[in-house]
């Protein structure tokens, strides 16, 4: 029965057939025993059918997709006509790629229901228990959803739906107790990644209402002059360090999931100095700073808990990850142990349901550190980058461009995950005694950069580069231990000003040798600025540098050849879209943080908070060496570098300076032994076991 339905639903899919008849019709009901009989049987049926329409298309096939239509071949021949279940998963992966990337319609790309026995260690696929409960045709550009139903309780029925983008950002929070005048500190942070300048309506943009981030905005201050690295694992080590990546090694582009490298071992991370301070440190989400060796990931890098992912990114169902060898495998776990529970899933909903239960269960006489990286809104895998439920995609049916409107589904799940996490800290009692961080690791790939649709408007570049769109980060803390909230900030921060900073916040001391700053002052008082000269960025091997001074910033080269170095939207300033301040009060965020009582005051912030450029296109000249005046030119339009040459030369020297003090790159190349293929297809710390 389940090839004849499988085999119907395949015709159906190539012919371009509507087939919600054929959903509600058939079912799929084979034995557990029979699975892998029933998986060859399926691909032999199939073989015919797809090997007639890729014969038909071959001309029109993309390289990628060729390449795994060789490779689904190449395992049917090698392996015969016996399966094992890990290998029938990764033929029934080949298949999906090369099909719906361009045969199938949206529809139907996803239509082949799959049931997932997840046992131990092992990728198995059972197909035992797909009976289709029923399946709602909502949109045939939004594709299908399917209500889940359980047969059996160690088997669970998944469904692969379309997802979206994912962007980055960093929540910390800290809930302080008074014992003897000594503030001890419970502090959590959460990170979103990809989130793009414009991306927020605290900023400007009334594209996507995102209220509770603009709650806590608006209840707290608002760093509008926060700066990150250009890509995640530079400003991930940044953050856990306090020390620039240029002094760590760590400032030349990310750690790949095959790459046997990550953050020295000798230095000491921002839990490690809360653990000695009695903390309790918890991790839920992305890591991304090495996981070859145990001893690289977070369980043994001060935390006591992690739930979540060692790579830099992952499918938002089905937490695979595809690596720059097009290596691919399964990366979910709960500490060291593979979480094949979490199977079927959406991310961004797994990570808020672990945080809230870590805030709920929490022992309140011990102080509490939680680190929450979120998946979103960075991209998944490359066949399948933008992903969020259709459920919440249906909201933004107004938005045109389906990749935006994509990304809006996405960024809103996080926005619901802010809200839902600061409602528990107000249930748990938590919330008046807290320090609520949140930052962004880079700016937005906008535009399909990484095939993402992020906005950086109306700033200059996108992530992974020098321009503003790519280093000046989202960020906002609030806390009522801050002396005058409800306020835009300008003095300069980074990234790596986190940890000496927070230290300071909890009365702790931290080493004097450190890059970042404290400017808990300068944020809870408004104290005059400690620092007024940043180096942005330092990567020899690709012959690029940044840094600023006061209101000048310098910049010495570009990345991508400079493809990148646009201005790119959308600005959400459109008449159509409204900014909805009401949305804000009552959002979960709203209802229990310290808003200023008058709307009047929340849209003066959001005024001060906007950045405005000339609209004149005459200055928008690219350049590879670069001087801008950041207080009149914040999108960096007009470049001054022929006219101000003693600016140029002060920058130069300042430099020159830092230069001197750049250690090597640690990256080292791809290990093929690193394929999950040999590790029961999950990404593991493979060096340990050879």
């Amino acid at each position: 029965p389940f090839c004849d339905c499988a085999n119907e639903v395949l015709r159906a899919q190539f012919e371009m057939r509507p087939s919600s008849s054929i959903f509600k019709s058939h079912c799929f009901n084979v034995l557990m025993q029979h699975h892998t009989h029933t998986f060859n049987q399926f691909f032999t049926i199939s073989d015919s059918v797809l090997g007639k329409v890729v014969a038909e298309q071959w001309c029109h096939l993309s390289h990628h997709q060729q390449m795994e239509y060789r490779q689904f071949h190449q395992y049917r021949s090698q392996h015969g006509k016996l399966l094992a279940p890990v290998q029938a998963h990764v033929l029934l992966y080949r298949l999906h790629t090369v099909v719906s990337m361009q045969f199938l319609p949206e529809l139907v790309a996803k239509s082949i229901q799959q049931c997932s026995k997840l046992i131990q260690s092992t990728f198995k696929i059972a197909v035992y228990c797909t009976k289709l409960y029923r399946v709602e045709l909502l949109d045939e550009r939004e594709g299908l959803t399917m209500r889940r139903k359980i047969y059996d309780p160690t088997a669970i029925l998944t469904q692969r739906k379309q997802i979206i983008n994912n962007i980055i950002f960093y929540v910390l929070e800290r809930s302080c107790y008074n014992n003897n005048n000594v503030i001890q500190s419970e502090a959590k942070q959460s990170s979103i990644y990809d989130l793009g300048w414009n991306d927020v309506g605290f900023h400007g943009s009334n594209q996507i209402p995102t209220p509770n981030i603009d709650a806590l905005a608006y209840s707290g201050v608002i760093l509008n002059n926060y700066y990150v690295m250009p890509v995640c694992t530079p400003s991930r080590s940044a953050l856990m360090t306090g020390l620039h990546p240029v002094h760590t090694g760590m400032q030349h582009h990310v750690i790949f999931a095959n790459e046997p490298w990550g953050l020295p071992l000798q230095l000491k991370l921002l839990p490690q100095y809360l653990q000695d301070l009695g903390y309790a440190t918890r991790f839920v989400g992305k890591w991304h700073l090495g996981h070859f060796r145990a001893n690289y990931t977070p369980i043994h890098r001060g935390f006591e808990s992690h739930y979540g992912y060692w790579s830099g990114h992952q499918d938002y169902y089905d937490h695979t990850a595809q690596d720059s060898k097009r290596y691919w495998g399964y990366d979910m776990r709960r500490g060291m142990n593979v979480s094949w529970k979490s199977y079927g899933f959406y991310t961004t909903d797994l990570f808020t349901r672990e945080a809230t239960r870590i805030i709920q269960d929490h022992d309140t006489r011990r102080p509490l550190f939680l680190y929450l990286a979120h998946l979103a809104t960075h991209s998944a895998n490359p066949y399948k980058p933008l992903q969020a439920p259709a459920s919440t995609l249906a909201k933004f049916n107004y938005i045109k461009d389906k990749n935006r409107r994509t990304f809006a589904g996405m960024l809103s799940k996080m926005d619901d995950s802010v809200g839902e996490i600061i409602l528990q800290l107000a249930k748990k009692g938590m919330l008046n005694d807290s320090i609520i961080v949140f930052s962004t690791d880079n700016g937005g790939p906008a535009a399909g950069f990484n095939s993402n649709a992020a906005s950086n408007w109306p700033l200059k570049g996108v992530k992974d580069t020098q321009w503003e769109g790519g280093v000046r980060g989202v960020a906002v803390i609030c806390s009522t231990h801050i002396n005058k909230p409800g306020r835009v900030a300008t003095h300069l921060m980074h990234v790596q000003d986190w940890l000496p900073t927070l230290l300071y916040a909890v009365n702790s001391t931290f080493p004097h040798n450190l890059d970042g700053i404290n400017v808990w002052p300068s944020i809870t008082t408004d104290a005059p600025a400690p620092y007024h000269q940043l180096l942005l960025n330092i990567d020899n091997t690709r012959n690029i540098s940044a840094v600023r001074k006061g209101q000048w910033k310098l910049v010495r080269g570009t990345t991508w050849n400079g493809e990148w170095d646009g201005w790119y939207g959308p600005s959400g300033r459109d008449p159509q879209y409204k900014y909805n301040v009401s949305a804000v009060y009552s959002s979960p965020a709203g209802k229990v943080l310290k808003l200023p009582a008058d709307p009047t005051s929340i849209l003066q912030l959001r005024r001060n908070a906007t950045v405005t450029c000339s609209s004149s296109s005459q200055h928008r000249s690219k350049c590879t060496d670069c001087l801008f005046d950041l207080d009149s030119d914040p999108c960096e339009l007009n470049n001054l570098y022929d006219t101000q040459p003693e600016r140029v030369a002060d920058l130069q020297a300042l430099l020159d300076k830092y230069n001197k003090t750049v250690l090597p790159p640690r990256n080292k190349p791809a290990d093929p032994r690193s394929n999950p293929e040999f590790w029961q297809y999950t990404w593991t710390n493979w060096v340990d076991y050879l």
